[in-house]
C-alpha cells in the first residue's frame, strides 16, 4: 500500500512508462506496476542511502525486471533518446523542484506530463514549468501526516497565468475544495501570529507589510472577493 498522498499523484500518471524522481523506497513505481497502471519505470534517487532502498523494496516484489533504480541528480539519469510518459517529482518543496526542473530540461527527449506533489511554495513550480513551456491541467490539495501538500499535474502547451493563479493555483481557485480553504485559513492564521509577534517586539519594519498584504490577500481568496 502506499500513503493517501502517493494515491492521489497515481490517479494523474499516464502512459506505460514512468521516471519518479526521488523515489523513496520506489513507492509509487512499485504500486503502479502492481495495478497494471504502467509497465516499466525508474526510480531516481541522489543520496546512496535511499538508492540502496529503493533496489531492496523492489527485489522484495520481484520487479527487478520491470523497475530500475539509477543513482544521480533530478533528470540527468535519463539516458539520451530515452522517453517517458509521465515524470513524478514528490514530497519535495517547490523551490527545489523548481531548481530539479530547471536544471533538467535539458535531458528531456520529449514532452511528457509532469505531476508534483510539493509540500511548500508550488508558485515556485507553476512558474518554472510555464517557462519551460507546460500549462496546467489539474489541481488538488491533499492533506498527509499533519502536512498539506499542493498536487500539480502539468502537460505540454504554453498558457498565461495571473500571479494570483501563479500563486494559489488557477484549479484551486476555481474549484475551491474544502482543503484549498483549510490551507488558506491555516496558513492566514500562521501569517497572524507571525505579525503579533513583530508587533509586540515593537520594532517595525518591510516584514510587517509585507506580511499584513499577505495576510489581506489570502482574506480575499477565502472570502472569494479577489
Amino acid at each position: 500500500m502506499i500513503d493517501l498522498r502517493l494515491e492521489a499523484v497515481s490517479k494523474y500518471v499516464v502512459g506505460t512508462k514512468l521516471l519518479d524522481v526521488g523515489s523513496d523506497h520506489a513507492y509509487l513505481p512499485i504500486y503502479l506496476i502492481n495495478n497494471n497502471q504502467i509497465e516499466s519505470a525508474v526510480a531516481g534517487e541522489i543520496v546512496k542511502g535511499p538508492y540502496e532502498n529503493s533496489i531492496s523494496n523492489i527485489k522484495e516484489h520481484n520487479l527487478e525486471d520491470v523497475i530500475e533504480v539509477r543513482l544521480g541528480s533530478g533528470l540527468s539519469v535519463i539516458k539520451d533518446s530515452e522517453k517517458f510518459d509521465t515524470i513524478t517529482i514528490c514530497g519535495m518543496g517547490g523551490p527545489l523542484i523548481a531548481s530539479i526542473i530547471k536544471d533538467g530540461v535539458k535531458y528531456l527527449n520529449n514532452t511528457p506530463r509532469f505531476v508534483i506533489s510539493s509540500n511548500i511554495y508550488g508558485e515556485s513550480v507553476r512558474r518554472q514549468m510555464t517557462n519551460e513551456g507546460y500549462s496546467i491541467v489539474q489541481e488538488e490539495i491533499n492533506y498527509y501526516n499533519d502536512k498539506f501538500y499542493e498536487l500539480m499535474v502539468f502537460d505540454y502547451g504554453k498558457t498565461d497565468y495571473t500571479d494570483l493563479e501563479y500563486k494559489f493555483g488557477p484549479v484551486n481557485l476555481s474549484e475551491r475544495t474544502d482543503l484549498f480553504l483549510l490551507k488558506l485559513k491555516k496558513d492566514k492564521s500562521h501569517l497572524e501570529h507571525i505579525k503579533k509577534q513583530i508587533e509586540a517586539s515593537g520594532k517595525t519594519n518591510h516584514k510587517l507589510k509585507e506580511i499584513t498584504d499577505e495576510i489581506n490577500l489570502i482574506s480575499q481568496v477565502i472570502n472569494n472577493e479577489y
